[in-house]
């Protein structure tokens, strides 16, 4: 039981990482397409921003890629994860960054040492 329950935060606090990712990513490509061009266009490069990180962690890198290719799986995580802690590090500050790149290392080194049995 208190295994089952580790287990589903540690895929909990993955998934929310995640989702921060995503409205890290979206938010930044907003900010910069609103400077660039106004509003309309902010809308626009923060929507497909999200879209293009989105397909890719849907056919590489999710736990049940499409494309089950572990080199691209371990490219689109590493470049998801780095855009959203360069967004996390000029939207809100470096110490944020630090603190979302932590808890990703940490849940992920958590998540890869596989105490559960194999199905």
């Amino acid at each position: 039981m208190l295994l089952t329950l580790a287990v589903g935060t540690v895929l909990a606090v993955l998934f929310v990482l995640e989702l921060i990712a995503l409205a890290a990513i979206g938010v930044l490509a907003w900010s910069a397409g609103a400077a660039l061009s106004g509003t309309a266009a902010g809308i626009a490069f923060g929507v497909l921003a999200v879209a293009a990180a989105g397909a890719a962690w849907f056919l590489f890198a999710a736990e049940r890629p499409y494309f089950d290719h572990p080199p691209a799986r371990l490219v689109v995580k590493v470049a998801v994860f780095a855009i959203a802690a360069y967004s996390v590090w000029s939207l809100a500050s470096p110490m944020w960054a630090g603190v979302f790149v932590a808890a990703l290392l940490a849940v992920h080194a958590i998540a890869g040492l596989r105490i559960l049995p194999a199905n």
